[in-house]
């Protein structure tokens, strides 16, 4: 099944992560909280009647989350491991050296700047 990650506005503002199953119209929303077991689906023939039943299911996540003492999003260390090709690595090294920065400064900087391209 053809399927597309993208994110979406909360009605505060805030962005979550939703996966657009084409062939079906169906968003889900994946698994937010490693101590809950679900993520959430969500319908609307509509761009308005999708926000709507995206905010009605997040607020029944959020409630089931308070209700059990869950915390609705997950702590992340800040940390993550990254596998590229042999040429990329170099590519990557090559771009960081030539902007006097190390390749961990070059990829934040970068990461940076096309996730604040895409708000």
């Amino acid at each position: 099944m053809n399927q597309q990650l993208t994110s979406y506005s909360t009605s505060k503002g805030s962005r979550v992560a939703v996966i657009l199953f084409e062939e079906v119209k169906v968003f889900h929303r994946p698994n937010p909280s490693p101590d809950t077991d679900k993520g959430a689906d969500f319908y609307g023939k509509n761009p308005q009647k999708l926000r709507k039943e995206f905010q009605i299911s997040l607020n029944i996540f959020l409630d089931v989350c308070k209700e059990k003492g869950i915390e609705p999003t997950r702590d992340y260390s800040g940390k993550f491991n990254l596998r590229v090709s042999k040429k990329r690595h170099n590519q990557i090294s090559v771009e960081a050296v030539s902007e006097g920065k190390s390749i961990n400064q070059w990829v934040v900087d970068t990461l940076s700047q096309t996730i604040e391209h895409q708000l």
